[in-house]
């Protein structure tokens, strides 16, 4: 097995190979595939949920195998994902963007109406932007 096939194994989002390949062939000559290998456990294990995985090319490109991650503090690990959390999930097109309205933690829907509780924004339809029936 290649080294750019170890690498490719370990990483967690395994897409443009080719880029990725000749990425991994000018990153090789700047660190060692060890270097690289615990880097990615580290991105794994640190990264926090709502941002996507980058490319593989982008992440030898960018020479991310240097980044320093910091844990997460357990107060935010360990909390319920809340309505904000899910919007902005979909507004930043994250991995969330796929969720439904139920990832937002129980909301009922009498919940998001307008006029209940606080005013706060509330989702009142379902339906994507754009959609009309007329």
């Amino acid at each position: 097995m290649s080294d750019f096939d170890v690498f490719w194994a370990a990483y967690p989002r395994r897409i443009s190979k080719g880029a990725a390949r000749t990425a991994f062939e000018k990153a090789i000559r700047k660190t060692d595939l060890e270097t690289m290998l615990a880097a990615i456990r580290d991105y794994q294990r640190f990264k926090p949920e709502r941002i996507d995985f980058k490319h593989p090319a982008t992440w030898l490109n960018q020479e991310c195998w240097d980044d320093e991650w910091q844990a997460v503090p357990k107060e935010v690990t360990n909390r319920r994902r809340t309505f904000t959390d899910v919007a902005m999930d979909r507004f930043n097109g994250s991995a969330g963007f796929q969720r439904t309205d139920a990832d937002a933690g129980g909301i009922s829907p009498v919940e998001r109406e307008p006029g209940y509780g606080d005013e706060r924004l509330r989702i009142v339809s379902s339906r994507p932007f754009g959609s009309s029936h007329h």
